[in-house]
C-alpha cells in the first residue's frame, strides 16, 4: 500500500523505488507508454522524459496494483 502523501511528480527513478518488486523492464516499459499516452507525444520521445506526472504516476500504481491509503 502507498501513502497519498507519497504521489507527486517524481523522477522516474524516484518511481522505480517506490514500485520496488516490479520488473525493470516491465516497469520502465509501462512508464514510458503512460507518459507517451498523456502527453500525446511519440514513445521515443516519452524515453528522453525524466520526470512522471503525479498523475501519470497513480497511473503506473494503478497498473501494477498497487493500493492508495489516505
Amino acid at each position: 500500500m502507498i501513502s497519498r502523501t507519497q504521489i507527486k511528480t517524481m523522477g522516474k527513478a524516484q518511481l522505480m523505488e517506490l514500485i520496488h518488486g516490479v520488473g525493470r523492464q516491465a516497469a520502465r516499459e509501462i512508464i514510458n507508454v503512460i507518459i507517451a499516452e498523456n502527453r500525446k507525444v511519440p514513445l521515443l520521445e516519452a524515453k528522453k522524459k525524466k520526470m512522471v506526472l503525479a498523475h501519470e504516476v497513480k497511473k503506473v500504481l494503478d497498473y501494477f496494483g498497487f493500493e492508495i491509503t489516505d
